[in-house]
C-alpha cells in the first residue's frame, strides 16, 4: 500500500509518496505556501505545482 505525507513547514509545504511497502518515501512536489488557501482543513492550490 502507498503512502502520502506532507510536511507542513511555515513556508514550503513538501509533498512525498512511498515506495509499494510503504518502507521508504520520495519528495514529489514542493508547494509555496502562498499559492494555497486552508479551507476547513483542507487545502486548494491556486496554480498548478511546478
Amino acid at each position: 500500500m502507498k503512502y502520502m505525507g506532507l510536511d507542513m513547514g511555515s513556508k514550503r509545504i513538501g509533498i512525498a509518496v512511498s515506495d509499494d511497502f510503504g518502507w521508504t518515501a520520495q519528495p514529489v512536489a514542493t508547494i509555496h505556501r502562498t499559492l494555497v488557501i486552508f479551507i476547513n482543513q483542507r487545502f486548494f492550490l491556486l496554480n498548478r505545482l511546478r
